[in-house]
C-alpha cells in the first residue's frame, strides 16, 4: 500500500496551495477532492482579497499595516472575530498576495480565450466553457466583467482550531495530526458576526500555504 507523508481532503482555495507548498518542500502528498473539479468555492467565488504591506501597495506609495489590517476586521466584526486568528491572516496576507502577483497574467491566454468565445458565439456553437448566458460578443476594449448569482456565501460554523490551526477537541486539546483550513474553519472565526471583506478567499490561500510549509518542513527534518 502507497504511504504519503500528508493527506489533504479538499482540493479547493486552501487545498490546493497547501499540496503545492507541501510538495515543494520534498513531502510525499496525496490531494483528495469528491467533486468531479478542482477548485471548491473558488468557482462561485467573487474572488475578493485584502491585504496591507503589499509589493503592490509599496509602489505605489501606499502606507499600509497588519496592524492596521487587524483593527479593521476587529471594527466590522465588532470585536466578535478570533483576533488571534485575524492576526495570523493579516500577516500572512500580504506574502501571499506577492505570491499571486508573482505569479503573472497570461495576456496571450485571455485573447485566446476570447477568440474562442466569440467564434462559438458566432457560429451558434456551445460555449466552451459551458457557460449559457452569452448577450453579445467581447469585441471592444476595455473589457469588463462581473458574474452576480445567488449563492450560500459563506456559514459561520466551524471546527474549533487554535492558531496553529490544530483542530481542537470538546477538551480544547489538539487533536493530533489533525488540522483544518478553508470552508472548514467557519466564518466566523475570521468575520465575527458580520462579514469582513477579504477574510474568506485570502486567509484560505494563506492558511493553505502556512500549513504545507509548515508540515512539509517539519516531515523532511524528521526524516533527515
Amino acid at each position: 500500500m502507497q504511504q504519503f507523508d500528508i493527506v489533504i481532503v479538499g482540493a479547493g482555495t486552501a487545498g490546493i496551495p497547501a499540496a503545492i507548498e507541501a510538495v515543494q518542500t520534498g513531502a510525499n502528498v496525496l490531494l483528495i477532492e469528491q467533486s468531479d473539479r478542482i477548485g471548491g468555492t473558488l468557482h462561485v467565488s467573487a474572488g475578493q482579497m485584502s491585504a496591507a504591506g503589499t509589493e503592490l501597495q509599496r509602489a505605489r506609495g501606499i502606507a499600509d499595516s497588519v496592524a492596521a489590517h487587524v483593527q479593521e476586521a476587529i471594527r466590522i466584526s465588532r470585536n466578535t472575530c478570533d483576533v488571534s486568528l485575524v492576526e495570523k491572516a493579516a500577516a500572512l496576507a500580504a506574502p501571499t498576495f506577492d505570491w499571486l502577483m508573482g505569479m503573472g497574467f497570461d495576456p496571450a491566454g485571455l485573447a485566446e480565450t476570447i477568440a474562442a468565445y466569440n467564434t462559438a458565439l458566432a457560429d451558434g456553437a456551445p460555449d466552451p466553457l459551458g457557460r449559457q448566458h452569452r448577450p453579445a460578443a467581447v469585441a471592444t476594449a476595455p473589457l469588463r466583467a462581473i458574474r452576480m448569482h445567488g449563492i450560500i456565501l459563506k456559514t459561520p460554523a466551524g471546527l474549533a482550531i487554535d492558531t496553529e490551526l490544530r483542530v481542537l477537541n470538546t477538551e480544547g486539546k489538539p487533536i493530533p495530526n489533525l488540522y483544518t483550513i478553508g470552508e472548514a474553519m467557519g466564518g466566523a472565526a475570521l468575520s465575527g458576526n458580520a462579514f469582513v471583506g477579504g477574510m474568506s478567499v485570502t486567509p484560505a490561500l494563506s492558511f493553505g500555504r502556512w500549513i504545507g510549509q509548515t508540515l512539509g518542513h517539519r516531515h523532511t527534518k524528521a526524516a533527515a
